[in-house]
């Protein structure tokens, strides 16, 4: 099977691709403000000047282009993944990058973890073509793949021993789980009154390291500066991607009035900023 890349594909493919990415941006835009029930291909059509035909020559249905989301949304995470996973450090150290991968990721990408939830409807994914639902799995298979290697990597250097109470797919459960509940709890922060007190990056964080120091998994937190490793993995390994949470953050903090100029500060403030949390909060990324 020939991969296809810039080099290789013709220009009426490159810009069939192009109205395929412009039709997935405008349908990703209007499901995070309107949910399932306010997306359709009319409406798709509409916001991007396309005959309706047009978008079903893409994608079969309402349900296919949701789905559609959903694959880009698991490749751009599994690409960030799959960087992460090529860290220079321990084994631990590279499951620890691959936790800031993925919050860098959500942090980016506030509306592709929206829709990500949305497209995990079972209603949904029976509607789904047979060829874009396997696509969805295989997308979504890659993080996995990477974490359950860098768990094998861990037993192979000695780095953590085989136990008959967990095993290595359930470690990456475990982990996959607090990502994904930690991320969806703080989109619903704001409204849970008993949150208000609770640091929320450091409390998973402190999970994902009760975990791995309750399955042996060394170096242990006690004896390791995880802090320093992230430093060093934002440094190495997602430099853009910080500087780009940053920006985000020190945005969002700034008065509405100030806010149009903050693009303008942000190289001035990244400088200053420290290379391993948001704010001074251990463990943040």
């Amino acid at each position: 099977m020939t991969i296809m890349t810039p080099a290789t594909i013709s220009r009426k493919q490159r810009e069939i691709a192009a109205r395929e990415q412009l039709m997935l941006d405008a349908a990703r835009g209007i499901l995070v403000e309107g949910g399932y029930l306010g997306l359709s291909m009319d409406r798709v059509a509409e916001a991007t000047e396309y005959a309706k035909g047009t978008v079903y020559l893409h994608f079969a249905s309402k349900e296919d282009l949701i789905a559609a989301l959903t694959i880009e949304t698991a490749n751009i995470r599994a690409s960030m993944f799959e960087r992460a996973a090529a860290f220079d450090g321990l084994s631990r150290e590279r499951m620890t990058a691959v936790g800031v991968a993925d919050q860098l990721f959500v942090d980016l990408n506030p509306d592709h973890f929206r829709t990500e939830q949305i497209c995990s409807m079972d209603s949904i994914t029976e509607k789904v073509s047979a060829e874009r639902l396997a696509a969805m799995h295989q997308a979504g298979d890659r993080c996995m793949a990477v974490m359950a290697t860098i768990v094998k990597d861990a037993v192979a250097a000695g780095e953590l021993k085989t136990s008959d109470a967990i095993s290595p797919m359930q470690m990456v459960y475990g982990l996959w789980t607090m990502a994904v509940g930690h991320h969806t709890i703080r989109q619903q922060a704001a409204d849970q009154t008993w949150l208000a007190d609770v640091d929320l990056q450091a409390a998973v964080w402190a999970n994902y390291h009760t975990l791995l120091d309750g399955c042996g998994w060394t170096p242990c937190l006690k004896d390791w500066d995880y802090d320093a490793v992230i430093q060093r993995i934002n440094q190495d390994v997602f430099p853009d991607e910080r500087a780009a949470q940053l920006n985000m953050t020190l945005t969002k903090q700034k008065p509405d009035s100030e806010r149009d100029g903050a693009e303008r500060d942000s190289s001035s403030d990244n400088a200053a900023a420290p290379a391993t949390a948001t704010g001074d909060r251990k463990y943040a990324t």
